[in-house]
């Protein structure tokens, strides 16, 4: 699942939770929060984890090697 998707998919559970009260659970600014959100700037894998949990998405990263 690419980036943006996962995006997709956090905003989506974010549901009724305000932007300001994820943000803050994740630990970023509200702006930061809204530009990743609109594609402005394009988060870390690590960004993404943080986001996730902040509404209840625990993303999982697998490496196959091959």
């Amino acid at each position: 699942m690419d980036k943006e998707k996962i995006i997709e998919l956090i905003e989506s559970r974010r549901g009724s939770m305000s932007v300001a009260s994820a943000a803050r659970i994740a630990g970023v600014s509200q702006s930061g929060w809204q530009r990743m959100a609109k594609g402005q700037i394009v988060p870390t894998l690590d960004m993404l984890i943080v986001m996730g949990a902040a509404v209840g998405v625990d993303i999982k990263v697998a490496v196959h090697g091959g």
